[in-house]
This record gives structure tokens, C-alpha cells and sequence, in this order.
């Protein structure tokens, strides 16, 4: 069940913690993400995400998301982890640039 709390920045969640993530073994990348365009542009000075992903299926388990546009990635996130999609299957996908959206590929790796 995803979660934001709408503060400036707003900060979201869903799936499963970070903590929980490196006790069961599973690697989190972070990204600072205030340098990225997306956020630049908007003169933005906080944006970050934490992605946690099964690298052996490479499914994602969880993020967190620090920044203007946390409601649009975090609904994204919701979406990949309720219907079991790959970080594979995520990269291929098409978004209108620049938002944050488009940058969903950057956020998970292989």
C-alpha cells in the first residue's frame, strides 16, 4: 500500500522498508536526484529515492522518495511491485520527458 506524506518535499513509500531490505539481504540503491534535469530545472535543492530490488529476479520490493514529485514515482513503484514487473520490463517503457516518470530507468539498475 503505497504512502505520502505531502510535506515540501513530499516523502513516499511503498513495499518494503530499507531496513527490512538489508536484514533479508537484498541491495538498495540510492540517488540523489536534486542534479537530475527533471528536478534542476524547477530549481529544486531536495530530491532522492531508495529502490530495493531482487537482483536474482529483478523484481523491485520497495522505494522511498524524497522530493516535488513523490506522488507520480510512488504510484509507479505501487504499480510494479501489484503487478510483478521487472526492472527489464520498466527500462523498455516510454515517458515524456522531462518528468519525473522518464526518469524511472535511472532509478533501477540491472
Amino acid at each position: 500500500m503505497p504512502s505520502i506524506v505531502f510535506t515540501v518535499p513530499a516523502l513516499g513509500a511503498v513495499g518494503m522498508s530499507t531496513e527490512q531490505a538489508k536484514k533479508e539481504g537484498y541491495e538498495v540503491q540510492v540517488n540523489d536526484m536534486s542534479k537530475w534535469y527533471t528536478y534542476k530545472r524547477t530549481h529544486e535543492k531536495f530530491a532522492m529515492a531508495k529502490v530495493v530490488i531482487d537482483k536474482s529476479t529483478g523484481r523491485i520490493l520497495g522505494a522511498h522518495v524524497l522530493g516535488s514529485k513523490t506522488e507520480e514515482l510512488i504510484n509507479l513503484f505501487a504499480m510494479a511491485i501489484q503487478f510483478n514487473l521487472t526492472i527489464d520490463q520498466l527500462d523498455t517503457m516510454n515517458f515524456a520527458y522531462p518528468t519525473a516518470a522518464s526518469d524511472l530507468g535511472s532509478l533501477i539498475w540491472k
